[in-house]
């Protein structure tokens, strides 16, 4: 896109050149205050007010959740200065994390009374100013970790120097351009949001299809094709295999209890004395069986449960998470996961059908305990399982292996797109409200009549407690 056709040192490092005519501004000239929010007591039905929290922050669109509002008893006195108005910026105060730093600003465009935590500050924006401009503005800093400067940490927690924050230099346009520039970024990344949210269907159909297919192959078997292939008889009949969970099967399969072709293994090691690595249940990637990383340095204390090559893990806490890995090295792991050894079956046939959808949801139906629910192995392992030949498995699971890597390999695709897409958006917010692009040729023709008619407004004035 065009930049602006003149430009000037800002005087800025970070900000570098900005159009001609914009102006440098503190952000502490850009609100009329920060106000800290409160917490209130437990809801009585009298004075109950909504009371935004920071897990109600949209960090996408920089908005307010409202699905899931938490109600706060606040006192008449106690609301003064702290109702939120449609327009007010809402700071984070408290908390964050090395991934996720303190300091997100988010838009209250709502006209329902409300108040903001003691975790947030209030920002009413200046009469001069665009809300929505200022937002995006605030993104552009969080994205770039300008906020980062800002930041204190002594207790764990990180809290923002707001004055510090608010110290900070920006650059603004005259009103009726920074409406120019909101109008167009609400716009762009709206469209932007759409593809992701279309993209993130995809993938959600691509899941469904990687389930149904293990599902389906593990209880009755490939499709004729992909036997006739393998040069097995393609013209399978189906028999009832009297088990609820399972249906009917082909009938040359058998049916046997899971603790019939697999050994549970229980042997133990003291976790900080052993030089073994270690899996935790936050290592498998649940319902996709896949590694995602080690805990190499981590030396559990207590017991851990030990593994061997060729072995197959599976969770029982929450089981509903699908946590099961094939193994193909020695190890430790938390004793939360079952070490099955595979006796007459073939290891990755058995990761197949202990993942597939029925199977673990039959788990799930038998846990105990509502806060950590667990399964034990006196029912996982009396579970009936259909069981072809060793060949025949081992042909489902290499035809298995093939399907779901095509589509893995889709969804990573789709995922890496989606990443890009949001870098996109990250960016075209960076240079718009920076001036590094001009748009004020790409607003549509309602847009730049709003533009014309805040143009020749005056500068609106503030006043506590009334929407602007």
């Amino acid at each position: 896109m065009k930049p602006y056709p003149e430009y000037k040192e800002s005087g800025i490092e970070w900000l570098g050149k900005i159009p001609k005519q914009w102006k440098i501004r503190r952000l502490k000239t850009t609100i009329l205050g920060c106000i800290n929010g409160i917490w209130g007591d437990e809801a009585d039905g009298e004075n109950d007010v909504p009371c935004i929290r920071v897990a109600d922050f949209n960090r996408t669109n920089f908005s307010v959740n409202t699905n899931n509002l938490t109600l706060r008893a606040i006192k008449e006195k106690d609301k003064s200065n702290r109702i939120l108005n449609n327009g007010d910026l809402l700071i984070e105060k408290s908390g964050g994390g090395d991934l996720q730093p303190v300091g997100a600003v988010v838009i209250y465009d709502h006209n329902f009374e409300a108040v903001s935590s003691n975790f947030i500050a209030r920002m009413p924006v200046q009469g001069n100013i665009n809300s929505r401009f200022l937002c995006y503005m605030h993104a552009h800093l969080y994205s770039n970790r300008v906020n980062t400067r800002s930041i204190k940490q002594t207790t764990g927690i990180q809290n923002i120097d707001q004055e510090a924050y608010l110290n900070e230099s920006v650059c603004i346009p005259l009103l009726h351009e920074q409406h120019t520039i909101a109008a167009y970024l609400d716009r762009e990344t709206s469209r932007i949001d759409t593809l992701i949210a279309k993209k993130q269907r995809q993938i959600e159909l691509l899941q469904e299809k990687r389930f149904a297919l293990i599902s389906h192959v593990v209880t009755k078997g490939l499709p004729a094709e992909a036997l006739a292939k393998a040069g097995l008889d393609p013209d399978v009949k189906l028999k009832d295999s009297g088990v609820e969970w399972l249906g009917e099967v082909p009938e040359h399969w058998e049916v046997v209890r899971l603790k019939n072709v697999v050994s549970l293994i229980n042997e133990k090691v003291i976790g900080n004395t052993s030089n073994l690595r270690y899996i935790g249940l936050e290592n498998i990637k649940s319902w996709y069986g896949k590694l995602v990383g080690t805990n190499d340095e981590i030396n559990p204390e207590g017991q851990a449960n030990t593994f061997q090559e060729g072995d197959v893990l599976f969770g029982k806490l929450r089981p509903y998470l699908a946590k099961v890995l094939c193994v193909n090295y020695w190890g430790m792991c938390t004793s939360e996961l079952l070490v099955l050894r595979p006796l007459n079956i073939n290891q990755q046939y058995l990761f197949y059908l202990l993942l597939s959808p029925n199977f673990i949801n039959l788990v799930d139906s038998s846990t105990y305990g509502a806060k950590m629910p667990r399964a034990n192995w006196d029912f996982i392992g009396n579970i009936d399982i259909p069981i072809p030949s060793l060949n025949e498995q081992s042909i489902i699971s290499k035809h298995l292996d093939e399907e779901t890597k095509l589509i893995d390999n889709l969804i990573d695709k789709i995922n890496h797109s989606i990443d890009t897409l949001r870098e996109y958006r990250t960016a075209l917010i960076s240079v718009a409200v920076t001036g590094k692009i001009d748009v004020r040729d790409e607003v549509e023709p309602a847009e730049r009549g709003e533009e014309v008619r805040i143009a020749a407004e005056p500068e609106r004035e503030y006043h506590p407690g009334k929407s602007r």
